[in-house]
Order: C-alpha cells, then structure tokens, then sequence
C-alpha cells in the first residue's frame, strides 16, 4: 500500500509577506497530494490569527479529519499546538507532555486505519535548546516503543539529523529517518534541515519532495512511501 505525507511548520499561517492566509495554507498542502498531514505552530482562537481553529478551518478546506492539541496558552482550550489531517478517520489517542523548560511542548499522538492497516501516527515540535531536546528526545522514544505496526512520527525537530538527540532517537528506536534530506529553515535562505518524517520498519521511503514557498519560515516535507503486510 502506497500513502503521501506532509509535515509543515506553518508558523500559524504567518508568511513572510507578514500576512496569515489559510487558503494559502490550504492550497500549498492540497497540490501535495498527501493522505496524511502533520502541522505544527498550529493556533487555536488566538487573537493574532483572528481566533481562528486554524486545524478546523485548514482540515474543512481540504476535507480531511483532523485532531488538534495545544501545548503554549491554556491547552486544550485555546493555544497553539500541533495538529494531525488525514483522508481517512482519524482517531485522538493522547497528547503527551513533553519534558520542557520555558516553552511547553508535546507529541499529538492519534490513529487510523488505511486498507484495513492500522497505523499510529505522531506529531512533535522540539525546544529550542539541546538540553530539552535531549529530554524529548527521551520521551518520544518512549512513545513509539510503546506502539505496535506501522507507525509515523513527524515534527520541526529543531536540529539536525547528525545533533545527539535526534541520534538518541532514531538508536533507540525502529524509526527510519528519511534519506538525503535537504534543508527547509529558514525561507529566505535554507541552510538547516529540522523538518522530517521518520518511519517504522515495515515502511519504505519511495519518494522525497521540499516544497519550498512563501506562506511560512519553514518548507514543506512531503514523502512518499510504500506499508509492507505485517
């Protein structure tokens, strides 16, 4: 079985011309032609972005589901957070806390099911510091070797593939981290890749695209791969 994904850092919609567009947003996912999307810097009814359900109205145009948990404000009523989209149901499992310090963050976790293939799917945005991330690192590790079958973790990871947590990670769990990765921060001049999709065993990597736009500071990761039977 085939599936497209999407990981994208829309910094609630904010592109560098300063302005939020969610028709934007929407456009720029919607010529991926992913199944499954994972957004971060996702707002909820926050004055800035005119109290929007930024996951909702983003999901609505795309007519995918969609779960949403905010991590910064007064989660989950309203915040900003991470968010998961997906063509088929999806099914909210948890939002876990993440070990932080200043800025709260944490890993969406939810389910579905594709061609009768059960899959767990997971969205996190790291700190901005190692030493956080060295204990997020931690915690989502601790969340996948808790699942079972095909699984996808995504996020703004906030460092390298060659940092040590991110190392930490992918050593200590089934995880697959994609191949030849390019880099999608900041806009104007990308020179660091932070963004990515990382996979379970019994999932193959096909394809790789950077969709490089002016609709946010990060660029869009979108991957194709391949379920093998389990």
């Amino acid at each position: 079985m085939k599936l497209t994904l999407a990981t994208w850092n829309i910094r609630h919609g904010l592109g560098v011309d300063e302005k939020i567009d969610l028709s934007r947003t929407a456009n720029i996912v919607r010529a991926t032609g992913c199944d499954i999307l994972f957004l971060q810097e996702v707002d909820f009814r926050l004055g800035r972005s005119d109290d929007a359900e930024q996951a909702r109205e983003v999901a609505e145009r795309l007519g995918m589901s969609h779960v949403f948990h905010a991590n910064f404000g007064s989660p989950p009523q309203f915040g900003m957070g991470n968010a998961i989209l997906s063509r088929s149901p999806l099914y909210f499992t948890c939002n876990k806390g993440l070990r932080y310090t200043g800025e709260p963050r944490g890993l969406l976790m939810a389910t579905t099911e594709v061609a009768n293939t059960q899959m767990t799917l997971m969205c996190t945005h790291w700190g901005l510091t190692a030493e956080q991330r060295v204990l997020q690192a931690e915690d989502c590790a601790a969340a996948v070797a808790a699942t079972h079958g095909a699984g996808f973790i995504a996020g703004d990871w906030n460092c390298t593939p060659e940092s040590p947590e991110f190392q930490y990670l992918t050593a200590n769990t089934t995880l697959t981290d994609l191949p030849l990765r390019r880099p999608t921060y900041p806009m104007a001049v990308p020179t660091v890749s932070i963004d990515s999709i990382l996979a379970t065993q019994n999932v193959s990597v096909l394809r790789t695209k950077y969709g490089y736009t002016d609709a946010s500071d990060h660029g869009i990761v979108v991957v194709e791969v391949e379920i093998s039977p389990n």
